[in-house]
Order: C-alpha cells, then structure tokens, then sequence
C-alpha cells in the first residue's frame, strides 16, 4: 500500500485502530460508468489513469520497459477483476485512442487528459467517476459516525473539497479538520 492508504493503515497500526476503505470497489465504480459511457472507455480511462501513475514514479520505471508491457499488465489487473472485454490489446487501444481523437500518443500519458475539469472523453469519465466516488465516500462516512466516536477519513485533496459541503450539511454540529500533507 502507498499514498494515503499506506499511511493511514500505518499509523493505525501502531494504535491498534481498525481501518476500512471508505472507497469504492474499482469493479462497482466500472459498471456504474458504463451506464454513462462506453465500457471501452471506462477501461480505457483506467488504463490512461494508471499508466500516468506508474511511468511518472522513476522509482517504479525498471519494472516495465515500455508503456505497452505497462498497458498488458494493467489489462490483465482488470481482467482478473472481472473487466474484461475491449480494449483487450495494443492493437485494441491504439484503434480505441484514434477512434476518439485525443490529442498525443497514449503511450506517453499526459495528466490532462484524465483530470476531471478537462473538455476530452476520458475528462468526462474522470468526473464522473469523481462524482460517484465522492458520493459514496460520504455516504459510508455519514453510516460510520456513531455518536461520541471521532473517524478519520484520508482522502486526496480534491476528495475533501467536493465532499466537506455535503458532510457540514449533514452534520452541522460535527468538527471537521483539513490536514494538509
């Protein structure tokens, strides 16, 4: 675990406080897309996104020599999750890539084409996939709180801000604190 799970579940750890993600199930997420968008690219989206993730951390770079061992690695992930189907290849995704007419080679990620403010098809899909995640990340925050017991909720910064409104809203009287990391 890295990033705010690896810390949260550290820390927790050490205090022997129980720890559950607040998330939802990539495999949930993915057929609540595909209501909204073609499947083909909701899997695409999630193979942009993590491509992005993983070629710019030189740490993780000998792992793979090149974005399409990266990209058959990420395709066998979401296989063995149970999203399978198109794009299932290179060949797959390079039809896929110029069928939608996104500007760049999806071999070199670039962040804007999967940030949720951006005009292009996968935008679209990372907003909506925002929406729902931040969705139901206060509806199972709103279910935890018992009264007299304090929760901490690690989330991305972008996270906080969409969800701090529906959450004061909800519980006018609760202390909420933004960390800063």
């Amino acid at each position: 675990m890295d990033g705010e799970r690896g810390a949260l579940a550290f820390w927790a750890a050490k205090d022997r406080v129980p720890v559950r993600s607040i998330d939802l199930m990539r495999k949930v997420e993915a057929r609540s897309l595909a209501k909204q968008f073609p499947f083909e690219r909701v899997k695409l989206f999630y193979l942009v996104r993590s491509m992005e993730q993983v070629l710019r951390r030189p740490a993780e770079r000998h792992a793979h020599k090149s974005a399409e061992q990266v990209a058959l690695s990420d395709l066998d992930v979401l296989g063995r999750e149970g999203l399978g189907g198109e794009p299932n290849s290179i060949p797959a995704i390079d039809a896929l890539w110029k069928k939608l007419h996104i500007a760049g080679d999806w071999r070199k990620p670039d962040i804007r084409w999967i940030e949720p403010g951006g005009k292009g098809p996968l935008n679209r899909v990372s907003r909506a996939s925002s929406e729902l995640r931040d969705r139901h990340m206060v509806d199972v925050l709103l279910n935890s709180l018992k009264p007299g017991q304090r929760v901490l909720a690690m989330v991305g910064a972008s996270h906080v801000v969409m969800q701090e409104p529906p959450l004061r809203k909800s519980l006018p009287t609760a202390r909420i604190t933004k960390l800063r990391g």
